[in-house]
């Protein structure tokens, strides 16, 4: 994989789901129950903790990430939701634009050799790619979850 056609594709899903949050209200993104009792704030505190993941990955080349690591997805997602639920939602839009920006940078400058070769990343398993790492964290994840805000977005413009 190319950084440059990674990025393309970052940038294409990346403005997708942008362009859907951006059919909501403050109140709408604030609602709790949209996904499995969170609201689309804390989908977006969710997106950001993954993503802040792989810019931790790529800034210091080494699979060391949270201890969050460890759990099971839906327990680490619960965790996740804890850590995030107090915030307020001007915070967590804020997070969300910084580090969206620093995987595009931070993609930008990557190699190709960074893109494909785990050995550039201590403690990343052999049979691992690098690139599949950072789009199961980011692109796919992106996509996974706009399918989800679509129909919530389809809900609450019927309700308008």
């Amino acid at each position: 994989m190319k950084p440059s056609i990674f990025l393309k594709e970052y940038v294409i899903v990346h403005k997708r789901w942008t362009d859907l949050l951006n059919n909501l209200t403050a109140t709408e993104l604030e609602k709790s129950g949209s996904f499995e009792n969170f609201s689309i704030k804390d989908l977006i505190a969710h997106i950001s903790w993954y993503e802040t993941q792989m810019v931790e990955l790529l800034e210091s080349k080494s699979l060391i990430g949270s201890d969050l690591w460890s759990f099971e997805s839906k327990k680490r997602n619960q965790v996740i939701f804890k850590m995030n639920a107090e915030r307020n939602l001007q915070d967590v839009l804020i997070e969300f634009n910084q580090v969206s920006k620093k995987i595009m940078n931070l993609i930008g400058d990557m190699s190709e050799e960074e893109m494909n070769n785990p050995m550039c990343y201590s403690k990343m398993p052999e049979e691992w790619v690098p690139w599949k790492v950072i789009a199961e964290n980011t692109t796919a994840h992106y996509k996974q979850h706009a399918l989800d805000l679509e129909k919530r977005l389809q809900k609450i413009k019927k309700k308008r």
